[in-house]
């Protein structure tokens, strides 16, 4: 399925979501998501686009029930927000209702990625370089439940990129300090700095992480100015320790079969 191809507005493509028979793809190019009909994988076909509006281009996308969460950022300002649209007839996606940056004290300023949670959807947001919690208990209106900026609550210098929650933490990448940051949010309403891994501790490769992924209890980051895979153990949240890492070409050779990760 390519851009234009069926009505659809797939250009400069940046991230998707999947939930049973549709995908929900981020467009930055058309600064609009794409609802894309997937029920036979072999002809997925177009079913309709959110757009933003012109001076805002969006950012990442989450569905929960009949609800889409999008997040957005303001060209070239620092401000941005959380839109929600009711997608129960996916052919005719509705505006609900907006959480602007700074309402109910929410920071949600030039914001990077956006993770559901139960009932929370955690936000990083490099304009306040903070994590984000917002409340969506209530679908159709979402609140500031809490937040945890950088200088605050033994919280290093940082600026979040990407957060991926597993239980009760919240696994951040760091550009600025070039760190994992792991933060306690088992009361969304007061989230508390847990511990940090830095780049090169114990032989670490965290020179500009981009995104996490945890399973068990290991995280799994890459590591763009290492070129590299990092294996982080994270079975006590308040030590993180380094694990292993995959460097570039350092398997090329090598039987995928025959490698080991944790």
């Amino acid at each position: 399925m390519q851009h234009g191809s069926n009505g659809d507005s797939i250009s400069n493509p940046q991230s998707i979501f999947v939930q049973g028979n549709y995908a929900y793809i981020i467009s930055s190019g058309s600064q609009n998501v794409e609802i894309v009909d997937i029920t036979n994988p072999l002809n997925p076909f177009h079913v309709s686009s959110i757009f933003v509006n012109s001076l805002s281009f969006p950012i990442s996308t989450t569905v929960l029930g009949n609800y889409l969460y999008l997040l957005f950022g303001v060209i070239g300002q620092n401000g941005g927000g959380l839109q929600v649209f009711d997608i129960s007839n996916p052919t005719q996606p509705v505006f609900k209702n907006v959480l602007n940056h700074l309402d109910g004290g929410a920071d949600i300023s030039a914001s990077r990625s956006m993770f559901l949670s139960g009932n929370y959807l955690y936000i990083t947001s490099w304009g306040t370089r903070s994590l984000e919690i917002v409340d969506i208990s209530n679908p159709l209106t979402p609140v500031h439940k809490g937040k945890l900026a950088t200088g605050f609550g033994n919280l290093p210098n940082f600026t979040p990129n990407f957060v991926f929650v597993s239980g009760n933490y919240a696994y951040l990448t760091s550009f600025v300090g070039e760190t994992l940051e792991i933060v306690d949010v088992s009361d969304p309403a007061n989230p508390i700095h847990k511990s940090s891994l830095a780049n090169n501790v114990n032989n670490s490769a965290l020179s500009y992480p981009t995104s996490v992924f945890v399973r068990d209890n290991y995280a799994y980051i890459s590591s763009s100015l290492n070129d590299a895979l990092e294996i982080v153990d994270i079975s006590d949240p308040a030590n993180p320790i380094h694990k292993n890492k995959i460097l570039h070409g350092e398997f090329e050779h090598t039987d995928p079969a025959n490698v080991n990760v944790p």
